[in-house]
């Protein structure tokens, strides 16, 4: 992706301040350090390849040339509780521009993996930083957008696909970054000015958890069970095996479990 050809964002502020690396190890350490040297809201680190992409868990992420990679750095005005919220308008913004640029329909597995096809087409990893003075949040995300079945190799491809997997054709990454900002903007200034529940309900609207039975998997521990609904703080209501019910704030979530 050629920096120079982004051209004029339609965005108020998000993305003006942009830094574009043809390959670094991280998008996500690149910012944080970046947001710690007080740059910007919004502040926007992109890069072509990543060595070290990384996923949730600490999983490593395939960053080659054909997907789209970048992290932004925002400052919120709402308590640092809040934050983990953030991944999940992510993923509210993201599905909405991929829907708008490419036709294609989505859903959100709880909190923000986007999937086609039961396959994961996005990934999104939020790091909440806090010092003595304030406290920032490095936003990631990483859409697998030109992507051939070849490229992912047997393993990944079961598990794993992209927007020209999905549709057949090229996506212009440039316009979809546009519109991935764009729309991320949008959905960040409802959640500052309204709180999370306009949010929570354009989550719910687009997400494949809900009504399902889940495995959960958090640390070490596992559960499974029927997920509910998410609260106001965006947390998986669970109802496990035994009857109780559980609210998760983090976890890796498998679909369509029996135990």
């Amino acid at each position: 992706m050629d920096v120079n050809k982004i051209g004029n964002l339609p965005t108020k502020w998000l993305g003006k301040n942009q830094y574009y690396f043809r390959e670094i190890n991280s998008t996500n350490r690149a910012a944080k350090d970046l947001a710690e040297m007080y740059e910007p809201e919004g502040t926007i680190v992109m890069a072509d390849r990543q060595t070290e992409g990384e996923g949730r868990l600490g999983r490593k992420w395939l960053s080659s040339g054909e997907g789209l990679w970048f992290s932004v750095i925002l400052r919120p005005k709402r308590d640092p509780s809040d934050a983990p919220q953030i991944t999940l308008l992510a993923a509210v913004a993201v599905a909405e521009a991929i829907k708008k640029k490419t036709n294609l329909i989505t859903g959100i597995k709880w909190p923000n993996d986007i999937l086609i096809h039961q396959r994961k087409v996005c990934g999104i990893l939020t790091e909440l930083n806090v010092n003595e003075e304030d406290y920032f949040v490095i936003l990631g995300i990483g859409i697998n957008v030109n992507i051939s079945l070849e490229d992912f190799g047997a393993e990944l491809g079961e598990i794993a696909t992209s927007l020209l997997i999905e549709s057949g054709e090229i996506v212009h990454k440039v316009e979809l970054l546009k519109e991935v900002l764009l729309k991320l903007e949008e959905w960040y200034l409802i959640w500052q000015e309204q709180g999370f529940e306009p949010i929570r309900q354009a989550w719910k609207k687009q997400n494949i958890t809900l009504g399902q039975k889940v495995k959960i998997t958090s640390l070490h521990e596992y559960e499974f069970g029927e997920a509910l609904d998410i609260d106001d703080s965006g947390a998986l209501i669970v109802k496990n095996d035994e009857g109780e019910i559980k609210n998760f704030n983090f976890g890796e979530v498998s679909l369509g479990y029996k135990n």
